[in-house]
């Protein structure tokens, strides 16, 4: 099983539709009212919904009682329209089928967001007089994870390995090209090649919001659709990712992938945050409290140490200078194991000064020991590299940057380290080597940002802009690298 996560907040082509991809087969969208049969009712309800594919797969409700409601103004999609379905009685119905319940290549879009969940049906082919289920769409409960099966419960199902986001929409996709299907939850993907081929009794309806049981319904869905595509196809990556820019853009619901997502995540420092930080009157920082839920919070109580919070003037975002004299950040203890061999580290950085070697993060204990230390190195003329080192002596040890940083621009420097190697990318362009300084010092005692302790004293001071820091105790896989960096990239304006 493989974990890609992409972002899929980036602007969307004004002339898409999912009308432009071929094998278009089902489109719901509660945007368009005119695709809507709703009654006078407050809020209305809704009796059919109108397929825009050209199709004629029109879902409806005859049951007064089971028909969901036309909320014309949702706050978790900034005021758009969606369908929503109460949990106990509320699904719509066609009779026939979206797709062949054999087919070998499908792609499945729903945008939703789930206001209770215990094992909620959200899209599925049925027979209604036997239980089966087919091309079946639902959400889970313990974990809060989605999961598509192509004939449950026979296995071969496959789970989102990130949470759905009850307090927003959430873009689910599905693509299966058989055996190898792909499950993407808010851009974050789970991909495997055990799809299995349907083989029960052939489905004679499909439906929204519920789960046909051999006639009786199931697995009711309290929450709310807000669009629903469907392709007779497996759409490609360039093709998916068109699809949920599109989606993402329309129903309002930009930067769903965080560093939170991935798990492992144990210092989350984001300057953008104004909430985060703790700043006077003339916007010196005394502490950057950390996003990751650990309380690795940095501080500094002494006035002239202080950074400043400021608007960054190459990402119009805000970010903490550090003047490169005396600023700094501190806290006691650490933020990962001394000795951890399974760590992935992410500094977004503008350096404003090649004059000489400046601290970025950093372990540190009294003396001279320092332990997952990122610096900016001096290599002149005008070309400073970034390096990595897990124990001293400095010169001897550590991994540099083949490229160098770019002054006075915001940069991405990302490390990873396994048990056998490190790699270190800058602006996407990775450096590898085998691991060759495993830490022997003595325990440090604090970790830093924007200097180095050395034998009880500040030195290696940095000069310019720290704006997000984000580190995991484990090694990310290569996509999940992808995902946080195109994250940060998006976010403070990098190329990658």
């Amino acid at each position: 099983m493989s974990i890609i996560n992409t972002k899929i907040n980036l602007d969307s082509d004004p002339e898409f539709t999912p009308l432009n991809f071929r094998g278009l087969k089902l489109w719901l969208d509660a945007n368009d009212v005119s695709t809507l049969t709703i009654d006078s009712s407050d809020p209305p309800i809704l009796s059919l919904w109108n397929d825009k594919s050209g199709n004629d797969n029109n879902p409806g409700q005859s049951t007064v009682t089971f028909q969901p409601q036309f909320i014309e103004s949702s706050p978790l999609f900034k005021g758009q329209p969606v369908i929503r379905f109460d949990g106990l009685n509320d699904f719509l119905v066609a009779t026939g089928l979206v797709l062949d319940p054999t087919a070998s290549n499908l792609s499945i879009f729903i945008v939703f967001n789930p206001a209770f969940v215990l094992l909620d049906a959200l899209f599925g082919q049925y027979n209604t007089t036997v239980s089966v289920r087919n091309h079946y769409v639902n959400f889970t409960v313990t974990p809060n994870v989605m999961s598509f099966d192509q004939q449950p419960p026979s296995g071969g199902d496959i789970r989102t390995t990130n949470n759905y986001k009850s307090d927003q929409g959430n873009i689910l996709s599905y693509t299966l090209d058989s055996p190898d299907q792909t499950l993407r939850l808010n851009g974050i993907a789970t991909s495997d090649s055990s799809a299995e081929t349907f083989t029960g009794t052939t489905p004679t309806i499909w439906q929204l919001g519920a789960r046909d049981s051999g006639g009786s319904q199931t697995s009711l869905m309290q929450g709310d659709i807000a669009e629903v595509i469907i392709y007779d196809r497996s759409l490609d990556t360039v093709e998916v990712e068109t699809v949920e820019r599109y989606l993402s853009v329309k129903w309002c619901l930009p930067s769903l992938f965080t560093p939170d997502d991935l798990v492992g995540l144990q210092l989350w420092l984001d300057a953008d945050d104004s909430s985060s930080l703790i700043v006077d009157m003339s916007n010196l920082v005394s502490q950057w409290n950390d996003k990751s839920g650990n309380a690795n919070n940095a501080t500094q109580m002494t006035v002239g140490s202080q950074p400043k919070f400021i608007s960054s003037v190459t990402s119009n975002r805000q970010t903490v200078n550090f003047d490169g004299v005396d600023d700094f950040l501190a806290a006691a203890g650490t933020v990962l194991s001394k000795a951890d061999q399974s760590l992935t580290m992410f500094v977004v950085f503008n350096s404003s000064s090649d004059d000489a070697e400046s601290a970025l993060f950093g372990q540190f204990e009294n003396f001279d020991s320092s332990n997952h230390y990122a610096t900016v190195t001096e290599r002149r003329p005008l070309s400073s590299k970034i390096k990595f080192s897990n124990n001293p002596p400095l010169l001897v040890s550590g991994i540099e940057s083949s490229n160098n940083a770019t002054l006075n621009n915001e940069n991405i420097f990302s490390v990873i380290i396994d048990t056998s190697s490190r790699k270190i990318r800058l602006n996407g362009i990775e450096t590898a080597d085998a691991l060759d300084d495993t830490y022997t010092g003595s325990d440090p005692a604090v970790w830093q940002i924007g200097s180095r302790l050395f034998f009880g004293i500040q030195i290696s001071l940095f000069t310019g802009d720290i704006s997000e820091i984000i580190i995991y105790d484990k090694t990310l896989s290569s996509d999940e690298i992808d995902s946080v960096e195109a994250y940060l990239s998006d976010k403070w304006g990098v190329s990658i």
